[in-house]
């Protein structure tokens, strides 16, 4: 049977007493009404914590009660509403592993530390921060920042209005943020503890930054910019609203926007024969290819607005030149759109290069 312990450790001793009396399925809770920081450590890091919790402040064992029921295997610790919005300055407490935690604090930011265990907690006024970390979570904060680092997790983090930036993170953790911002990225280290694998990344509304991406994968946002770097195969990013922006790509591309530019620069040694797709709509696009870049190209421009400036293609391959063909309304003789197509094989290459842009300029670029 899984036990319901609602604790608050004060003591050095009592992670190892607390961890003997009860299964690793076990439950800690913590409310406190009062206000200050509060981090949570996991089991590998007792020891750090040791001397802060044996240096704790008389302040803060004043405010904190613990109450025990030994028959129903539950401690309780709590502060009395009369101490509502008082401090109790800085607080750790060691977390066993493979616990589930829940928590409610007040006032103050709130940190989770080598934590293993399945979290649900809410701080109300302060910030999250989650770092080399693992299980299930549901974080919440009403208006402040949370930062997820170095972890591997699953559920969900959410704030009203601060932003939620996810570093290196993996396990399907979403971040959520109903009127500020979603920050997701990863640095060189994140395949330092992780097998390659394709990303598979979805994003309601999301800054994405992918510093290295060796087995490619599926980069989504409905808005937000996204940036990969070092796709080392086919990667396919796609935004409703927001830039796009690859390089190096040493395989395939399909980038999708519709409202924002996209930038691809191709890998200077690659001999991929896969495709590159780019389909864009309100910006222009920008492809980087080395000078002995061979491929079969297509490029279609739309412009249906702004007639006053001319949509073109830029290169320095020899792409030819076709005039836009404009279609006028016979009424009105009044301009409604420009189309332009260039088909193109360059150097007898093989390799598909299929670009349309809807009012805005293509242009191939020198590395």
């Amino acid at each position: 049977m899984k036990t319901s312990i609602l604790l608050l450790l004060l003591g050095c001793g009592y992670l190892s007493a607390i961890a003997q009396r009860y299964p690793s399925d076990s439950t800690v809770e913590v409310r406190l009404l009062t206000s200050g920081s509060v981090t949570f450590a996991g089991a590998n890091s007792a020891t750090a914590v040791k001397g802060a919790l044996s240096n704790r402040q008389n302040k803060a064992d004043s405010l904190i009660k613990r109450r025990n029921e030994t028959a129903n295997n539950k401690v309780t610790v709590f502060t009395k509403k009369e101490d509502e919005g008082k401090s109790h300055g800085n607080v750790t407490l060691p977390v066993p592993p493979n616990y589930k935690l829940n928590f409610l604090t007040s006032t103050g930011d709130v940190s989770l530390i080598d934590v293993n265990a399945n979290v649900i907690g809410r701080a109300e006024k302060g910030n999250l921060s989650v770092v080399r970390s693992s299980g299930r979570m549901e974080l919440k904060t009403d208006n402040h920042n949370i930062t997820v680092t170095d972890s591997e997790a699953s559920g969900f983090v959410m704030t009203k209005t601060g932003t939620v930036t996810l570093q290196d993170v993996g396990g399907g953790l979403v971040g959520i943020s109903q009127e500020g911002k979603v920050i997701y990225k990863t640095t060189t280290n994140y395949f330092k503890t992780r097998r390659y694998a394709p990303f598979d990344l979805s994003f309601e509304q999301a800054e994405v930054e992918v510093a290295n991406a060796p087995e490619g994968g599926t980069f989504t946002a409905v808005k937000g910019n996204i940036v990969v770097k070092n796709a080392g195969k086919n990667v396919h990013l796609k935004t409703t609203e927001g830039s796009l922006n690859v390089a190096p790509a040493s395989m395939g591309v399909r980038a999708q926007n519709r409202l924002g530019g996209v930038v691809v620069q191709m890998a200077v040694n690659s001999t991929s024969l896969e495709p590159v797709v780019i389909e864009a709509q309100e910006g222009n696009v920008d492809l980087y290819v080395p000078l002995n870049f061979a491929g079969d190209f297509v490029i279609t421009l739309v412009q249906n607005k702004n007639f006053n400036i001319l949509n073109r293609v830029n290169s320095f391959l020899d792409l030819g030149s076709i005039k836009a063909e404009e279609v006028v309304d016979t009424e009105s003789k009044r301009l409604m759109s420009r189309h332009t197509q260039i088909s193109r094989v360059i150097r007898n290459g093989k390799r598909p290069v299929r670009i349309r842009v809807v009012n805005g300029n293509v242009n191939i670029i020198r590395i």
